[in-house]
């Protein structure tokens, strides 16, 4: 927990909770390409369902905020990209690769 000051009107200095990121951990990811990444992603489930839903709910939370942070935003739409791709071959069996 952290003190932080909310800007709107009146100002005040309110708790909240932060993460904070440890470069020198083993399980630093911030130096994965975008690929690594949405691999990372697309395998993890926790027990609040899966890492994909997770980012995709972030992203649109921090977009109602008003915030936009690139990189999250760009694996977000990737995520987005093959969960559209999934659903559009279950409705569509010919679009199933053979074999």
């Amino acid at each position: 927990m952290r003190p932080v000051w909310l800007k709107q009107s009146p100002q005040r200095q309110v708790s909240a909770l932060c993460f904070m990121i440890d470069r020198g951990h083993a399980q630093y990811a911030g130096r994965l390409s975008l690929e690594q990444q949405l691999h990372h992603v697309r395998q993890g489930h926790g027990q609040s369902g899966a890492n994909r839903d997770y980012v995709i709910a972030t992203v649109t939370a921090l977009e109602e905020l008003g915030f936009r942070e690139t990189e999250l935003h760009l694996l977000a739409e990737r995520l987005r990209e093959r969960t559209k791709q999934r659903s559009t071959r279950r409705r569509h069996p010919a679009l199933m690769p053979s074999g």
